[in-house]
């Protein structure tokens, strides 16, 4: 079973992976928008797993 984090992953990969396919300037600029969205989501779910963790650990 694939978890979230992973298809989210998957997901960045691949919308990085097309960018530099894109010729449409603005829908280069929509990708490029929602990769530094699921790049940062993805910071803040690490961040908030390892304060789980830590206070659990505790």
């Amino acid at each position: 079973m694939v978890s979230w984090k992973d298809e989210l992953e998957f997901k960045l990969k691949s919308y990085i992976d097309d960018l530099p396919k894109v010729s449409h300037s603005e829908t280069k600029h929509l990708l490029t928008n929602e990769i530094k969205e699921l790049k940062l989501f993805l910071t803040a779910a690490n961040e908030e797993i390892n304060r789980v963790k830590s206070v659990k650990e505790d």
